[in-house]
């Protein structure tokens, strides 16, 4: 296009425009009310999208809906929910939904969504909160609710159209329930609440993993007799931030490792050799806050005890220890 116009001197020119849009239809008797639940872990983003659509004298046979391209659209569920496709438009993809049969007044459907990642990575310290936008709907409100795995922070960066709510976890159950996805072990926390009068909203949330800060203290005892030297030891940690999921010590060069206590299910094992031995302990029920660790073992000797060095017994991966010995 060509823009012929007359300058005047000294007078700013300023020209403006905005890409072309395709126009929607606004069915003026077509409102939504949502419900969303948005699960942050560590491995990736899952948000469960309950929408209630309402559609007062008219029938209707078929839905579209608008989802972000970087998004993967794992199910589109209902009671009348037929079958589903996707076609790309632009940085959206349109998720066009038919019913198993018309109906009148009202439906219901639920969509889940995926995003995979290091959330908290690189690629994935920061990103918009997903919206789901139903082609037509002269009304679109709603309520968003956002958890957290515990091993993540998350901090809003910009917020447009939204305002914080209460929780409600009748919600919460409502929502989640329509995914069939399992929690995971670790749990999940809730983050925010808000709600929405109209669509498009914008929030956009940071995310930082939690680092794991401990510290030790060990207790250790050596019984000496005529021929056997045997030592057990007690390693008190105390954990913030993120949860333990193992601990290691290393081990003195001589010492045999004859049983080993820990809270919960455990799982462990003795690397290396001489100075660098170390013992792992893997724990399946990830400790946070106080808990124990005990270590027997007999001391390797050839013939009878006539001088004995105190064993070394060193934590690692804290940011500090200390410990005693009683003989």
């Amino acid at each position: 296009q060509t823009i012929e116009t007359t300058l005047k001197a000294g007078v700013p020119f300023s020209l403006q425009w905005r890409p072309q849009v395709a126009q929607t239809v606004v069915d003026e008797s077509l409102t939504a009310q949502s419900a969303a639940v948005l699960d942050v872990q560590e491995d990736g983003l899952l948000m469960t999208w309950k929408t209630n659509l309402e559609f007062r004298r008219s029938r209707r046979t078929a839905f579209s809906l608008r989802v972000p391209k970087m998004y993967v659209v794992e199910q589109v569920r209902g009671a009348n929910v037929g079958h589903w496709e996707m076609r790309e438009d632009q940085d959206q993809r349109v998720v066009d939904v038919s019913l198993l049969k018309e109906v009148a007044g009202q439906t219901s459907l639920t969509m889940v969504l995926s995003r995979r990642g290091e959330i908290g990575g690189s690629d994935l310290s920061e990103f918009a909160v997903p919206l789901v936008e139903v082609d037509g709907a002269a009304l679109h409100t709603g309520v968003l609710q956002i958890r957290r795995s515990p091993l993540l922070q998350m901090r809003v960066i910009g917020q447009e159209g939204v305002s914080r709510t209460e929780s409600s976890q009748s919600v919460v159950e409502s929502v989640v329930r329509e995914s069939g996805d399992e929690e995971s072990p670790l749990g999940i926390r809730p983050f925010q609440s808000y709600r929405f009068a109209t669509t498009p909203y914008r929030l956009r949330l940071g995310v930082t993993p939690l680092t794991v800060r401990a510290t030790a203290q060990w207790q250790a005892v050596l019984r000496i007799g005529e021929r056997r030297v045997d030592l057990e030891s007690k390693v008190l940690f105390s954990v913030r931030g993120r949860p333990l999921s193992a601990a290691r010590l290393r081990l003195p060069s001589s010492l045999n490792v004859t049983h080993v206590e820990a809270p919960g299910e455990f799982e462990w094992a003795i690397t290396g050799e001489g100075p660098e031995r170390q013992l792992a302990v893997y724990l399946a029920t990830h400790q946070r806050g106080a808990f124990a660790l005990i270590v027997k073992g007999t001391l390797n000797r050839e013939g009878p005890v006539a001088d004995v060095a105190l064993p070394r017994l060193r934590v690692l991966d804290v940011e500090r220890q200390g410990g005693a010995f009683a003989i």
